[in-house]
């Protein structure tokens, strides 16, 4: 920074002194009024730079401010955005735990689907399996029943043979004997026994 003293040094410095009399010597009037202009305008010099380093610091605190306020909002933007990417996140994530949970209920509803149609076969295959049992049964008796009809209906025949109003020939005898023999064959029941012996008398009377 300028100051009086250094005006004055660089005045002598470059002959800008007071000037001298008619015998040489220095006029010294001069150089009074010449110290206070240098000492005015090293006032206004001063107060010149110091105006201007006031608005420099003014300026660059004006620009400090605007560069925290960028970098504030700078941070602001970035922390929105970090904030908006976590919300996009959270959203994932809530969607892929619904989507879990969706899935888990349709395997568990798949599963007692099973569980009541596995019951539900089981429960007609017992059915079907009662049903084959009854009509097997009612098919045996059927089948007894027609056995024994037709068993009468071979004994009714043979008893025709043996009318005891009609004289029987050996010949009818022999026949008779052979159709119960052939009823005892057929029969394979209890009364197997009784229409073989029959058949033996049969026979015997026939001989």
């Amino acid at each position: 920074m300028l100051s009086a003293a250094r005006l004055v040094q660089y005045a002598i410095e470059t002959n800008r002194g007071p000037s001298s009399n008619t015998d040489g010597t220095v006029n010294y009037a001069e150089y009074g009024a010449m110290h206070r202009q240098a000492l005015a305008d090293a006032e206004v010099l001063e107060s010149a730079l110091k105006h201007q380093q006031e608005e420099l610091e003014k300026n660059f605190e004006v620009l400090t401010n605007q560069k925290e306020q960028e970098l504030s909002h700078i941070a602001s933007e970035k922390a929105l955005a970090l904030r908006r990417k976590l919300e996009l996140l959270e959203a994932e994530r809530t969607q892929l735990q619904e989507k879990q949970v969706a899935l888990d209920q349709q395997r568990q509803a798949s599963e007692e689907a099973t569980v009541a149609d596995l019951r539900e076969r089981a429960a007609a295959l017992a059915s079907l399996r009662t049903e084959v049992a009854a009509l097997a049964g009612a098919f045996s008796r059927r089948s007894e029943e027609q056995r024994a009809s037709h068993l009468a209906h071979q004994l009714q025949s043979v008893a025709a043979q043996l009318n005891p109003h009609v004289p029987c020939r050996s010949s009818d005898l022999r026949l008779a004997a052979d159709s119960l023999v052939g009823l005892a064959q057929a029969s394979g029941g209890a009364d197997d026994g009784l229409l073989t012996l029959a058949a033996g008398g049969l026979a015997g009377g026939a001989a």
